[in-house]
């Protein structure tokens, strides 16, 4: 049972960290595009913020966990022996 335990801290803490930096980078650059006068966000002011609230939690989160995930499936199919050919040496 413990096993199926094992991975959820990391799957847990990936997601939280995804989740609270989109909507926190979000909330900023929508700050940031949000009209003085009015003080409200525009179309495209939105559709800018949400790109770049997509792109910082591709780049930062995303990104970093995946390279580890495959690198953790690499290292333990060649500690297996299950290894493609590339990957062995």
């Amino acid at each position: 049972m413990r096993v199926l335990w094992n991975g959820l801290t990391p799957f847990a803490t990936h997601l939280t960290l995804r989740y609270v930096l989109r909507m926190g980078s979000n909330a900023v650059l929508q700050s940031v595009f949000k009209d003085l006068e009015t003080g409200k966000v525009s179309n495209p002011g939105k559709h800018l913020s949400g790109f770049g609230a997509g792109v910082l939690e591709a780049v930062l989160i995303v990104t970093p966990f995946e390279l580890t995930v495959v690198t953790v499936v690499l290292l333990t199919m060649k500690l297996l022996g299950l290894a493609p050919e590339e990957v062995s040496s």
